[in-house]
């Protein structure tokens, strides 16, 4: 019988052994695809919520800007209301003050005036091209123009007076 040297480099292995080295380098290579795996998932996971908490904080933010706008628009509708309805009762006040009525009111209790009569009332007639010409002396018009002037200014006060157009 031989005698067998356990000393020697090179050892024996049995069958048990190298499937159960086999199984840790597999278990091995396993954790790290699995670790791997995670550590992708984690990043997808993680970038994804960051993603949505981003897009949620932009929506936040949206609706805040636009409720502020909404506040100042309202606010400049109510003003532009209230000017308007400022303005309506200016107006009448104006019109008010300013009627006709009361400026001839106005001008018989303060300077005395009094409305004329249609007898009272005068009317010009006008030649050469409806033009008042102011000299130092009187035109000198013939005897028969004067005349029918002061007969036209006379049948003019009667129809006038009559109430004749």
């Amino acid at each position: 019988m031989a005698a067998y040297n356990t000393s020697s480099a090179y050892k024996l292995e049995t069958y048990e052994d190298v499937v159960s080295k086999r199984r840790a380098q597999l278990k091995l290579v396993r954790n790290r695809k699995k670790r791997l795996i995670w550590s992708i998932v984690n990043i997808r996971s993680v970038s994804t919520f960051l993603l949505v908490i981003s897009v949620m904080s932009l929506m936040v933010y949206n609706q805040i800007c636009l409720n502020e706008v909404t506040g100042e628009i309202n606010s400049v509708n109510s003003m532009i209301k209230q000017m308007e309805s400022e303005n309506v009762r200016l107006a009448s006040t104006l019109a008010s003050t300013v009627s006709l009525h009361d400026v001839v009111e106005q001008a018989q209790r303060e300077l005395g005036l009094q409305k004329l009569d249609k007898y009272q009332i005068e009317y010009v007639s006008l030649y050469s091209e409806n033009k008042i010409v102011i000299t130092e002396e009187a035109p000198k018009e013939s005897f028969a123009t004067r005349l029918s002037l002061m007969v036209n200014g006379t049948l003019r006060q009667v129809k006038e007076y009559i109430g004749v157009s």
